[in-house]
């Protein structure tokens, strides 16, 4: 079994998997169990697609548990600091979008949170929230595309200026 081999990247990609399957399955609990369990990026100055996506899954999935929501700045901001350090991680921005959308709609930043969801459902083949709409339509996200309400880059400022209330 993978957990007896000792691989840090074989535990990590492992849990990563479990984490997909458990949002699959509308499992948030389960989903946040498993990003939780990988190790945190070797160097956070620069992270890998890896240690990016599994930011954006567990804050959208910590966002959708019904565990309290208690993120910080950090957990917010940080994944966007390091995809402003990656550009060719852009394949991510809508994941990013979508974590950042519902802990905006968690945290009662509704605008922010629905211009974010509008955002990521710009390009509707491409969304990966397609999987996702009975939930955003749960928390009261946007689940179709309506008008362009700003980029990106503009979102993401919004949020860091918002999530310096919430502290470290």
């Amino acid at each position: 079994m993978v957990e007896g081999m000792k691989s840090r990247f074989a535990s990590d990609n492992l849990a990563y998997l479990r984490g997909r399957l458990a949002l699959e399955r509308h499992d948030w609990q389960q989903a946040v169990q498993h990003f939780s369990s990988v190790s945190p990026p070797i160097d956070a100055d620069q992270p890998s697609w890896f240690d990016l996506t599994v930011a954006f899954h567990l804050l959208w999935s910590r966002a959708l548990s019904d565990e309290p929501f208690d993120v910080t700045a950090d957990d917010l901001t940080t994944p966007w600091l390091w995809f402003r350090q990656q550009p060719q991680l852009n394949v991510l921005r809508q994941v990013g979008a979508l974590g950042s959308a519902l802990a905006l709609r968690r945290l009662g930043h509704v605008d922010l949170a629905n211009r974010f969801a509008v955002w990521s459902l710009r390009d509707a083949e491409a969304s990966p929230m397609e999987s996702l709409a009975d939930a955003l339509t749960a928390v009261g996200l946007p689940t179709a595309p309506v008008e362009y309400l700003g980029d990106l880059d503009t979102l993401v400022d919004e949020m860091i200026a918002i999530s310096a209330d919430l502290g470290q």
